[in-house]
């Protein structure tokens, strides 16, 4: 597959108070093609919204047109938790009729509404599913995941003699784990999203503080163009405290498409330590180096006590042994070290394999000893028992606490606008 070295943006149109205010693209036209730009105020119309929308979903195998975010009311100092709508030709008509842009009004809703870009057929999967590449970035690592639906978009085409809605087929992360499953993504591919992701890191940069985190969403098309999203999550950092932070819980359901659906997509999360599958919004992420700590202090306290191996394989919140404080790069060798010493036999703890398969031993320990930050900085999900368990300092601490929370369980929505800086990645300039 040979994927272009550009990244473009779907027609996005931000929605104040049910009037569109700003619609950005990427030009097509010959003397501007490529070009991130913005329509005239004066054009951004529904007339035209809804004809420029229908025309891109020419030639296309799903009934999806694009779909509607929102996640805040007018000068709420915190958001309600954001809906996703996906829309076919009906109810996109639907959306962009007066009476629904009133409703919008009387709500105070803020949002953006995308056309929605058909994934490229047999990538990551057989057939043609709805899949994003999510990129979550730091100044440290860079960790790419991908989500994929389990249905056909095709609406023709049931999945075990059922017809899916609208949702079912089209959600990913917003999804839950019935609806959507993980998925490997080359390093090829990952390396060109990471050097994406930092150009933009770059332009946000010249006009904000300096970029703690960010989680960015592309998408791939049958052409091999790259397609960035929207962003899921932002941080800024400056003088040693985070600055400015745009924080909103994970996207659910519109509740007009829960009505018609007939399963409840309520996003959830399977624990990679006990298996437990639990509501998302509760959870915990434990990095790499904290669990391999936590293992490799079970494994010396089991050469000096009387506790068997299956306590090392155990998936129960039991009882541990006591906790030091969380230890740095240099402690995680003198524990391999003492492993090694005592002659016990080093294995990849359960979680890790749940969270990567392709994990080994070898790899594990030359991590450690080459103090990885890519490896030691992985994040596994876990649920807060099990998060308490390898985090605490406090053996007396009980399991299911859920002050083990990390920033990662939650997300935020970035309304990409002219002033952050991301339309510099290309000349940008305004069109009729």
């Amino acid at each position: 597959m040979c994927i272009r070295d550009s990244v473009a943006i779907p027609h996005t149109v931000l929605f104040n108070c049910g009037q569109p205010t700003k619609w950005f693209f990427t030009s097509k036209q010959a003397s501007t093609y490529g070009e991130f730009q913005k329509k005239k105020r004066k054009n951004a119309t529904s007339p035209n919204i809804y004809e420029e929308f229908m025309k891109q979903r020419k030639n296309r195998s799903s009934d999806v047109v694009a779909y509607y975010v929102t996640g805040k009311r007018y000068k709420e100092a915190a958001g309600s938790q954001p809906e996703v709508e996906f829309l076919d030709a009906k109810s996109f008509k639907q959306f962009m009729s007066p009476t629904r842009q009133m409703k919008m009004a009387e709500n105070e809703e803020l949002g953006f509404l995308q056309v929605f870009i058909e994934p490229k057929h047999n990538f990551l999967t057989h057939g043609r599913r709805n899949f994003v590449l999510r990129v979550k970035w730091t100044p440290h690592i860079c960790l790419v995941n991908a989500r994929v639906n389990s249905f056909e978009l095709d609406p023709l085409k049931k999945s075990g003699g059922t017809k899916h809605t609208i949702f079912e087929r089209a959600a990913t992360f917003h999804g839950n784990s019935d609806g959507s499953c993980g998925a490997i993504v080359s390093d090829r591919l990952g390396q060109f999203l990471k050097q994406i992701s930092t150009k933009i890191v770059l332009q946000l940069e010249k006009r904000s503080p300096a970029v703690e985190l960010i989680e960015l969403n592309y998408k791939i098309d049958d052409n091999n163009t790259v397609w960035l999203l929207w962003c899921s999550s932002l941080q800024f950092h400056s003088g040693g405290n985070i600055s400015r932070m745009l924080l909103s819980p994970d996207m659910q359901q519109a509740p007009a498409q829960a009505k018609r659906s007939h399963r409840s997509f309520t996003k959830c999360c399977v624990c990679s330590r006990c298996g437990v599958t639990f509501a998302n919004s509760v959870k915990c992420a434990v990095s790499f180096k904290s669990v391999l700590s936590h293992y490799m202090e079970t494994l010396s306290a089991c050469a000096a006590a009387p506790v068997g191996p299956q306590y090392l394989q155990s998936n129960t919140p039991t009882a541990h042994p006591p906790k030091q404080p969380e230890a740095d790069e240099s402690t995680l060798k003198d524990q391999l070290l003492e492993i090694e010493r005592l002659g016990l036999g080093f294995k990849v703890p359960n979680m890790l394999a749940r969270t990567d398969p392709r994990l080994t031993p070898q790899a594990l320990m030359k991590g450690i000893r080459k103090h990885d930050l890519k490896m030691l900085y992985r994040i596994a999900d876990v649920c807060a028992g099990c998060a308490t368990m390898i985090t605490t300092k406090d053996p007396a601490q009980q399991p299911g606490s859920h002050t083990a929370m990390d920033l990662s369980s939650m997300s935020v929505f970035l309304f990409f606008q002219s002033e952050d800086g991301i339309r510099d990645l290309v000349r940008s300039r305004g069109l009729g």
